[in-house]
């Protein structure tokens, strides 16, 4: 079996991974969620954020400390909030 490339690497995710969701609130902030493989709710922010900046911040700094295979799906451009 040949050895993946660093762009490759970098794309795979295994498929028990966790996802952070970034979405907007119903007061049109911003939050995140991070959800396990089965959907279930393992941690999400504690307030909204009115910048889009600031909770992506948050959600890369605790995909680099403590979720580095998690995925990160941004639905807040959608209008929807993630079940």
């Amino acid at each position: 079996m040949a050895a993946r490339t660093a762009t490759e690497e970098a794309r795979h995710v295994p498929e028990d991974a966790p996802k952070f969701i970034v979405f907007r609130d119903t007061a049109n902030n911003y939050r995140w969620r991070l959800r396990s493989a089965e959907s279930e709710t393992l941690a999400a922010s504690v307030s909204g954020y009115a910048e889009k900046a600031a909770c992506e911040q948050d959600v890369w700094r605790l995909k680099a400390d403590r979720y580095p295979d998690a995925e990160i799906l941004d639905v807040s451009i959608r209008g929807r909030m993630p079940q």
